[in-house]
């Protein structure tokens, strides 16, 4: 199947053919349509790849005016070139080193791999401006850091270093009650915990997915409601799999099944239907196993799942004929 991070942020369909939000590079969507409904949430989190282009003052160090030009063309490589330099200028904390920062960030971050990526040394400046806006008092800075920290650690394979930054958006939407954001974030970390696919990253999933299915029942609209819960479920799922907590992994997924079949969603009935599956045979329950499969094969006969890709359903179809055919040979 193909991987949680590789569903619409809107609709949660599966696809190896998401197109992504050109400005954060992380949000992923297949559409247009599916873009614009869930801009609403996602503008709460769209920092990360934004140049921050306040110029600096008149009579301000020559490399700091040529680093805010480069900045402004968004000439990576160049602003890379310049970090020793930019460093050697800046002076105490205050709104000029905060944004050179911040740029010199995002700098490390988009620049080519050839020409100098580094999103640890990008991870390290953020952490670095998110200190400064906290001495500052500027809560909307440090947001915009965490933002960015934790995008960039999940992107870097760090999801359980930005566990940390979440903690800090969430407990802070929690205040401000903003249940979309504590959804958002919750099912974004979680999600990339469990495709780490470790006992710890799982358990340590755990709290987040279970914050984002809670903030599920309070977010504005239905189709919000939905989706998150959706995904969260999916992965607690996956999560309580890998600490093979077996009873708890049955009981989520059977949550997910019902779910899927009140949307009347065909692929998703069929991916909770596997997962299902799997967990029955991790459990020895092999009969119930074979049973979730027939019934995942009869969901993806053709004209089934108008809204997942044939290539998909197809392969889908296949891998649980397989898994079928070794459940029969035991």
């Amino acid at each position: 199947l193909v991987p949680m991070n590789m569903s619409c942020f809107e609709c949660g369909n599966a696809s190896t053919e998401l197109k992504q939000c050109a400005t954060c590079k992380e949000a992923k969507y297949c559409s247009s349509d599916c873009q614009r409904a869930h801009w609403k949430v996602h503008k709460k989190m769209c920092n990360a790849g934004r140049i921050h282009t306040h110029a600096p003052a008149s009579g301000s160090p020559a490399a700091l005016q040529r680093f805010h030009l480069l900045a402004q063309k968004e000439d990576w490589a160049g602003m890379v070139q310049m970090a020793d330099q930019v460093r050697a200028v800046l002076k105490g904390k205050n709104e000029v080193t905060t944004m050179t920062l911040q740029n010199l960030a995002l700098a490390y971050w988009r620049v080519p791999a050839t020409q100098g990526r580094d999103l640890l040394k990008s991870a390290e400046l953020l952490e670095e401006v998110e200190g400064m806006f906290e001495v500052l008092g500027q809560v909307q800075g440090q947001l915009s850091c965490w933002n960015s920290l934790i995008s960039l650690l999940v992107k870097a394979g760090r999801p359980s270093e930005a566990a940390k930054w979440t903690e800090k958006l969430m407990d802070y939407a929690t205040i401000s009650e903003d249940h979309d954001l504590i959804g958002m974030h919750g099912v974004f970390l979680g999600e990339a915990l469990v495709s780490a696919q470790s006992t710890d990253n799982a358990q340590l999933a755990i709290p987040f997915l279970e914050r984002a299915l809670a903030a599920s029942t309070k977010c504005e609209g239905p189709q919000a409601d939905n989706d998150l819960r959706m995904k969260a479920l999916a992965a607690l799922g996956c999560a309580y799999m890998d600490l093979e907590q077996f009873d708890k992994a049955l009981e989520t997924t059977t949550l997910s099944v019902s779910d899927m079949e009140a949307r009347n969603d065909g692929g998703g009935i069929a991916g909770a239907l596997r997962r299902r599956a799997m967990i029955y045979s991790r459990m020895g329950q092999f009969e119930n196993a074979a049973t979730d499969l027939q019934t995942m094969l009869q969901v993806l006969a053709p004209g089934r799942c108008p809204g997942m890709p044939e290539a998909m359903r197809l392969e889908v179809a296949a891998e649980g004929q397989t898994l079928l055919q070794r459940l029969r040979g035991n």
